[in-house]
């Protein structure tokens, strides 16, 4: 499909961008697999707090001199 080559792309580049391939996926599921849903979304949510903030945005505010306000224990915003 399409939209699994695509996120396979945003993948690729947030890798060589140094944010880790990991905080996209691309998820299957009819809307009649609600409870599949939200297990997989509460799987994802559990995931990027463990991977923690964006290194990007924390360079950017070391860059600017100021202090990033969110820390890697911080759900994203």
């Amino acid at each position: 499909m399409m939209a699994t080559r695509h996120v396979e792309m945003v993948q690729d580049l947030l890798e060589l961008m140094g944010v880790g391939a990991e905080r996209v996926a691309v998820i299957y599921c009819s809307s009649a697999e609600g409870r599949y849903f939200a297990e997989v979304a509460r799987k994802m949510s559990e995931k990027l707090r463990a991977i923690g903030s964006n290194p990007l945005k924390m360079w950017k505010a070391d860059e600017l001199g100021v202090e990033s306000k969110q820390t890697s224990s911080d759900p994203p915003k």
